[in-house]
């Protein structure tokens, strides 16, 4: 195995851990980008020795493989990181749809994802984000098109890539693009959830156009949601299970419109947390 190669699997594994600590990382089949680099304030120990304890990052490239191979990386993301479903707009056009998290505990997000509970698929895995309690990750479905462009996620700052030069990023955010094959959410009876590494369930968002008509695989999902004691109230009133549901009928079809989001940071689990009003993509609902 290569060195940089080395690289990645010890920072995966150490970010899925709870010591993140590295600047970037690519898929362990490609190539890393030639300056990753071990970040500031992180000991990397080497045979016995402690390298960079200047402060200075330690370029991986000038590592030896069989150096890197025997290297523990004592990293600076400690914690273990929460988050909730903070924002969503599916109604935007040509999949372009935006979700928001908000970080409720600090730590390493890698390993986290969002999952479209009415086909049981990963829409975005959320990669290496040390991030702070109180954070906002903006999510990008369909990240490339005409309603502005986002170049690639961030992973070493919120401006990373800023607005700037990537025009649907928000500057005070983590700025996420979707890492999957598929296509938006659909504006529909929707069950998002939000998974940690081990498939455990996180956080749920439960939304409905509310029209009288449910899918089978949405009133399956909200049941699931219900029975792991993500939703309130435990089971629906009507046979649709849109009785149960946060209304967003009526978002915009514009990522400057409206959106349905949290009413501040209350989380009950239930669909008085929500509401539709101008978004907030980036900042304090």
């Amino acid at each position: 195995m290569s060195s940089m190669k080395t690289l990645y699997t010890l920072c995966a594994a150490l970010a899925l851990g709870g010591a993140l600590s590295c600047a970037s990382s690519r898929d362990p089949n490609g190539d890393l980008d030639s300056g990753v680099q071990v970040q500031r304030d992180a000991a990397v120990v080497v045979d016995g020795a402690v390298a960079g304890d200047s402060g200075q990052p330690i370029d991986a490239a000038a590592a030896t493989p069989d150096a890197m191979a025997d290297a523990t990386v004592v990293g600076p993301c400690p914690g273990t990181a929460a988050a909730v479903i903070n924002e969503v707009n599916t109604n935007i056009p040509n999949g372009r749809d935006l979700v928001e998290l908000r970080v409720t505990a600090a730590g390493p997000l890698m390993g986290m994802r969002l999952v479209n509970g009415n086909a049981s698929s990963t829409l975005v895995n959320i990669p290496a984000i040390c991030a702070a309690a109180g954070d906002l990750v903006v999510l990008h479905l369909s990240p490339i098109g005409s309603n502005g462009n986002s170049i690639a996620s961030e992973t070493t700052s919120k401006t990373q890539y800023p607005m700037a030069t990537s025009s649907a990023n928000h500057d005070s955010a983590w700025d996420v693009n979707q890492d999957v094959t598929a296509t938006g959410i659909a504006f529909t009876d929707t069950v998002l959830l939000l998974r940690r590494a081990d498939t455990t369930l996180m956080d749920v968002a439960i939304l409905s156009n509310v029209d009288g008509t449910s899918s089978a695989t949405y009133i399956t999902a909200v049941e699931s949601a219900q029975a792991a004691s993500g939703w309130l109230p435990a089971t629906c009133g009507t046979a649709q299970c849109q009785d149960v549901a946060a209304d967003f009928s009526t978002v915009s079809d514009l990522v400057t419109g409206t959106s349905i989001q949290r009413t501040g940071a209350t989380d009950t689990n239930m669909k008085t947390d929500w509401t539709v009003k101008a978004q907030t993509w980036g900042a304090a609902n």
